[in-house]
């Protein structure tokens, strides 16, 4: 009976006390459950977010950025400067970040001074009539250089970098060793057979100033100012002014042209020159010391070691020619 009563006791007091416990630990381990598994979601979710929206914030950066720096190229292939004006530009930089796990990061618009070269060589004489009816000639020897590369450049995670640049008016893309670099111009010279009549335009835009770089998020401002400026333009059986009078000229007849760049990415230049006057030839690279001829233009190409030039094939007459310079100096970026 004793014995009975002992395990009524037992029973009595150590039964509801152990059902407690075992239910306090089935919410410890349902709430480290429920933590890992929130945990486990948030860290998918992360690791899927963060590295899409970044992929699409950097290819965002990409396009505002060659968007920029395409316009800068087109102005300043395009725009008859005038001495002693400014001229600004805006361009965006940096890349967003993915708020609230990352902040923005920073890219750069640089300019450099050095590791581009162009020369601009051209002799013609214009047979015109001034205003008196007396015939004259009128020769011209026009050598000009340029030099100096504007590029913007940014550190992509998840997406090939590329590196924008502008070289005397020319836009190109830098795609480091992924793939070789890519031209799309506008291109310094242009030159067209329309049915045999042949019009010349030439360009040199020579960048000044230090090595400048600024980097960080948001717009930012490329100011320039034209320090020297010339343009010229002569078409036959159209009147200009010459010798300080108004002329009609008569014919125009080209002499002898030379256009020559040094420049890293000759690649690119020989490629945009070539689909250009070439179209119908499908273009495989040239090596040094090689050459190839304009399509029904008396013009050939000739490529060196990190130069490549444009000449001409024999003296001619023309139907128009134009040529446009411009010295412009970095104020700021």
């Amino acid at each position: 009976m004793l014995f009975k009563c002992s395990l009524n006791l037992k029973k009595i007091f150590r039964c509801p006390g152990r059902r407690d416990q075992d239910r306090a630990v089935a919410e410890v381990i349902g709430t480290i459950l429920i933590f890992a598994i929130v945990v486990s979601l948030l860290t998918a979710f992360v690791m899927w977010y963060v590295p899409d929206v970044s992929t699409s914030n950097e290819q965002n950066y990409q396009a505002a950025s060659q968007s920029s720096m395409m316009s800068i190229a087109s102005s300043l292939s395009s725009t008859n400067f005038v001495s002693g004006s400014a001229v600004s530009f805006p361009v965006s930089i940096g890349i967003k970040g993915v708020s609230p796990f990352t902040g923005p990061s920073d890219t750069s618009l640089n300019f450099e001074p050095h590791g581009f070269f162009s020369f601009m060589n051209i002799t013609y004489t214009v047979n015109y009539t001034n205003s008196t009816g007396v015939k004259h000639t009128y020769t011209v020897n026009l050598s000009e250089y340029s030099s100096g590369t504007i590029f913007s450049s940014g550190n992509t995670q998840f997406i090939n970098p590329v590196d924008f640049i502008i070289q005397d008016g020319y836009f190109l893309a830098d795609y480091g060793l992924t793939q070789p670099a890519s031209g799309y111009g506008p291109l310094p010279i242009d030159a067209i057979n329309n049915s045999g009549s042949v019009s010349i335009s030439l360009s040199s835009v020579n960048i000044v100033g230090p090595d400048f770089s600024t980097s960080g998020y948001g717009p930012t401002l490329l100011e320039l100012l034209t320090e020297n400026s010339s343009y010229v333009h002569f078409s036959r059986n159209e009147k200009s002014a010459l010798n300080g009078t108004i002329s009609y000229v008569n014919s125009i007849y080209l002499n002898s042209l030379n256009f020559t760049v040094e420049t890293p990415f000759v690649s690119a230049w020989n490629f945009s020159l070539y689909s250009q006057y070439n179209s119908s030839v499908q273009y495989s690279p040239v090596k040094n010391n090689t050459s190839w001829y304009f399509k029904n233009l008396p013009l050939k190409t000739m490529i060196y070691s990190g130069r490549i030039s444009v000449v001409d094939l024999h003296s001619m007459n023309v139907s128009s020619i134009q040529t446009r310079y411009a010295d412009l100096g970095i104020l700021s970026i």
